[in-house]
């Protein structure tokens, strides 16, 4: 049994190189985010930090249910965790304890609404990190970037139709930036159909190298020279996302920036 488990949590605006939760011109935000630091496990030194984006879907206060939602269960998950169970490493098991959450998150949205019209539905991207050693977890499109000293390089794939589109080679990135359907989600938390959570191989940040993790919202506007912004100086995701509004975005913002 693990006696010494700590959860520290950072809401919105708090903790870490920087987060960012800006409303745009919508009447709500259906964007959630979470920062965790797991601390005092007894078979490892190091924290274990878990970083969460959730954009919810479904209108209003629906999407706001589902991103919370998502966001609460994990935390429940991680809370819960009292041993390595067939886990080798303490990473692997909040790796596990954080899918679990996810899962039960997606289970909860779809017995909630399975009789209602509409949909309570959100993406949900997270990275976990220990030292300089990353797991992403991904449905939807919000999306994982690693962010150095020359720009980012993404490490996600969209679970989108315009992400297809671009994969297949059938359309360009200009041509998707101003398509209608370039929001449209195949996949998400509280979707039955298709429901699939991604999950990537262990990885690891070089020393000069963090991870930016964000929604539609901000990954839509984010060039490699905002990305060499935010990887130079700290908390700056808050007045990036506002210089996103005045350049024209009117979805929600949200990131999470870390740099071990």
């Amino acid at each position: 049994m693990v006696s010494s488990l700590r959860i520290e949590y950072y809401s919105d605006r708090g903790g870490y190189n920087g987060t960012s939760r800006v409303k745009g011109y919508r009447e709500h935000n259906e964007d959630t985010i979470g920062c965790f630091k797991v601390s005092g496990l007894d078979l490892d030194t190091s924290p274990i930090y878990v970083f969460v984006v959730c954009d919810g879907m479904g209108g209003g206060v629906r999407g706001k249910y589902a991103s919370s939602l998502t966001v609460q269960f994990i935390r429940n998950a991680i809370e819960s965790l009292s041993e390595l169970g067939d886990n080798s490493t303490w990473l692997d098991a909040v790796v596990e304890s954080v899918s679990s959450g996810i899962y039960r998150a997606h289970t909860r949205l779809c017995d909630e609404f399975s009789a209602t019209t509409g949909i309570s539905a959100t993406t949900c991207t997270v990275g976990i990190v220990q030292d300089r050693t990353y797991v992403s977890l991904q449905v939807g499109d919000s999306r994982l970037y690693v962010v150095n000293r020359n720009g980012l390089t993404l490490q996600t794939e969209d679970d989108s139709w315009a992400f297809k589109q671009l994969k297949l080679g059938v359309m360009s990135e200009s041509e998707i930036k101003v398509h209608p359907n370039r929001h449209k989600i195949t996949k998400a938390v509280g979707v039955k159909k298709g429901f699939r959570l991604k999950q990537s191989p262990k990885q690891e940040l070089k020393h000069t190298e963090g991870i930016l993790i964000t929604s539609d919202g901000f990954s839509e506007f984010l060039t490699s020279e905002k990305a060499k912004l935010i990887w130079s100086k700290e908390n700056q995701l808050e007045s990036m996302s506002k210089m996103m509004i005045g350049e024209g975005q009117k979805d929600n913002i949200s990131a999470v920036f870390y740099m071990p």
